[in-house]
């Protein structure tokens, strides 16, 4: 994954985490990631309910140290069934409008579902197995998603099919 990956034919453009430190808290992300941690849903002081997650990409090794880190995403919905319901370590997770807030000296990314239109049209989410299902074949259709409709095409499943690499590379699954 380099620096931005591009989707023309949509106008998406993907981050890898490690640029998160460097953008603005202004800036809406699209990025991928995949699942290495995960609370369960809690109720926030407001209406909603909030799922901490975290999540890596290559841009997050550390080859000297043999290590990868690793990113703090926050996700928020009105409801349980809204949030990321994650199968396992090593699921990816496709995020499209996502923000960052900066805490405690650390940069998280944050992403509001269910309606929320804060600055913009709100934010959406994927979910995709990281594993082969019988047979050794990857299935490419999310297996949650925060929305109807979504696109995902010849270049989504590249960065997904090198996500899955590094995924078996790193043994998260």
């Amino acid at each position: 994954m380099t620096h931005a990956v591009s989707n023309s034919s949509t106008g998406y453009t993907y981050q890898v985490l490690a640029a998160m430190g460097s953008m603005s808290s202004s800036d809406r992300i699209n990025v991928y990631g995949v699942v290495t941690e995960w609370a369960a849903p809690k109720k926030t002081n407001g209406s909603d309910l909030l799922c901490t997650v975290k999540i890596t990409d290559p841009s997050m090794v550390d080859a000297a140290a043999g290590t990868v880190g690793t990113q703090d995403l926050l996700v928020f919905a009105p409801d349980r069934a809204q949030l990321p319901l994650i199968k396992k370590p090593g699921d990816i997770i496709r995020l499209h409008r996502s923000r960052l807030n900066h805490f405690n000296n650390r940069t998280q990314l944050v992403c509001s579902l269910g309606g929320f239109k804060r600055r913009g049209p709100p934010a959406s989410m994927c979910l995709f197995d990281s594993t082969p299902t019988a047979g050794s074949l990857y299935v490419d259709q999310p297996y949650q998603r925060s929305s109807q409709t979504y696109h995902f095409d010849a270049r989504e499943q590249s960065i997904l099919a090198a996500l899955r690499a590094f995924c078996t590379e790193w043994e998260m699954e």
